[in-house]
């Protein structure tokens, strides 16, 4: 395969799934559809023309994002890899993305061996959270001839669908410093302090404000388990231990002790947790 005409491929299968919006008069917008859309079937007929599956690939690569194709467009040509491949472009900028997969699987119905398609198929299931189906995807792109930029970027993809497909997650979290206060003991600055509401001048030392430093440290154990769910659903817990150590006042020393229990339940748009 001509490797170097589209080894930039995983960065334009990325960009293509941000829309973007430019204002442009009516008239100059309508030359560019006029433009693109003759370029567009010009492209189609090439690429009806080579039986090279690397020429074929160049093609799609070199498509505009299918603006101006309507629905009606794909029905009238059901079997045109260039219109569809367009199209499925024009709906990532739409952010229909399940539309673009449905469109994207049918053109590797067409030919199975276009690289390009394959890994915008790959990509747009890995947004839609289908990881096994876009690990299957993404490894038999391997097989395929690709740039080693590409297999860097499919690799990646597939140590992060391995990371999210495990469904017992843990971690462990230190802290540890130190503080100084220059009134620990939470003293009046006056020296004056309220006995049966009598204003009384403070005599000793202890009550009277202190500095001090103290070495704090907190520990943090968390822990989750996906409940195998499309949605994400997890139960989880948290083991939290604190101490505050004061190198003079020690009666003022902290220590505490808690545990969280709950589940993260998830839907379209919203998050519901309970805890305990």
């Amino acid at each position: 395969m001509n490797i170097a005409r589209w080894q930039y491929v995983t960065a334009l299968a990325t960009a293509v799934l941000v829309s973007l919006s430019i204002g442009i008069p009516k008239v100059q917008a309508q030359q560019s559809i006029d433009v693109r859309t003759d370029e567009a079937r010009q492209f189609s007929e090439d690429f009806e023309r080579l039986t090279d599956v690397t020429a074929r690939a160049n093609i799609l690569m070199r498509t505009d994002d299918g603006g101006d194709i309507t629905y009606a467009d794909i029905l009238a040509n059901p079997d045109d890899i260039v219109l569809n491949f367009r199209w499925a472009k024009a709906q990532l900028a739409r952010g229909e993305v399940r539309g673009a997969s449905a469109t994207l699987e049918r053109i590797l119905v067409l030919d199975p061996d276009l690289a390009p398609v394959r890994l915008y198929y790959a990509i747009v299931l890995y947004r839609l959270d289908s990881l096994d189906e876009a690990r299957s995807q993404f490894d038999r792109l391997l097989q395929m001839n690709i740039s080693p930029e590409v297999e860097r970027n499919i690799r990646q993809y597939i140590s992060e669908i391995e990371r999210r497909r495990k469904r017992l997650s843990q971690s462990l979290t230190m802290t540890l410093g130190s503080q100084i206060d220059s009134n620990r003991n939470a003293a009046p600055n006056d020296k004056i302090q309220l006995l049966t509401g009598t204003p009384t001048a403070i005599t000793s030392s202890a009550d009277k404000p202190n500095n001090d430093i103290a070495y704090v440290g907190a520990l943090r154990y968390d822990v989750s388990y996906d409940l195998g769910y499309q949605e994400g659903h997890e139960v989880f817990a948290s083991v939290t231990g604190y101490g505050s150590d004061q190198v003079q006042l020690d009666a003022l020393d902290i220590g505490s002790f808690s545990v969280d229990l709950g589940a993260r339940i998830r839907g379209g748009y919203w998050m519901l947790t309970p805890t305990l």
